[in-house]
This record gives structure tokens, sequence and C-alpha cells, in this order.
């Protein structure tokens, strides 16, 4: 029941950070940790989701050749490319320290 509560309480301050971009280190194996830094995103009851880097979406004609193309039409209009961006969902367990930037 403590933990319960102690999860609820960091759940609800965590809200104030929702769509801000925070750093959240961690804790794993072997005294072994990561930092991530992105846009948090969602918060679940189990893990948090961040935004480390978003996609684009590019016209054909204006991309370069890392670009994936996922609409291959056959209208008169160049098809769309996109790179893809990247998330992380990180378990609330294993989250050390989150360092948030002042508004």
């Amino acid at each position: 029941m403590v933990i319960n509560m102690v999860g609820n309480i960091f759940s609800d301050n965590l809200k104030k950070f929702l769509y801000k971009t925070v750093t959240i280190h961690t804790v794993g194996c072997n005294d072994n940790s990561v930092d991530f830094t992105g846009t948090l995103a969602a918060i679940h009851e189990d893990y948090v989701t961040l935004i480390l880097t978003l996609g684009v979406v590019r016209k054909h004609d204006e991309s370069p050749k890392n670009m994936i193309n996922f609409n291959r039409t056959y209208n008169n209009s160049p098809p769309c490319l996109y790179k893809p961006g990247s998330i992380a969902d990180i378990p609330i367990s294993k989250i050390a320290a989150i360092v948030h930037y002042p508004v």
C-alpha cells in the first residue's frame, strides 16, 4: 500500500512536466545507468514515454538519401518521404532522477 501511494505521488508530480523537455536518469544492473533527454509524451501506470527525436516528412524532391518512401502512389503529386523519429518507453521502477528545466 505504501509503494502504491508513493507511485501515485510520483506519477502526479510527473504530470507537471508533460510535453516539456526532461532528462531521465535510469538505473540498471551492475551500476549501469543511462540518461535519456526528450519530450515527456505520456505517463502510464508502469512506464513513461519520452520522444527522443521527431520524425520528418518531406516532399520527394526535397529529401536526402536516408529517407524512406512509404507513400508509393500513382497520382501526379510527388510522394512524401518519412524519416522516422525515436521514442523510449522507460519503466518507472528504473527511474533514478528526472531533471526538468525551468519554465
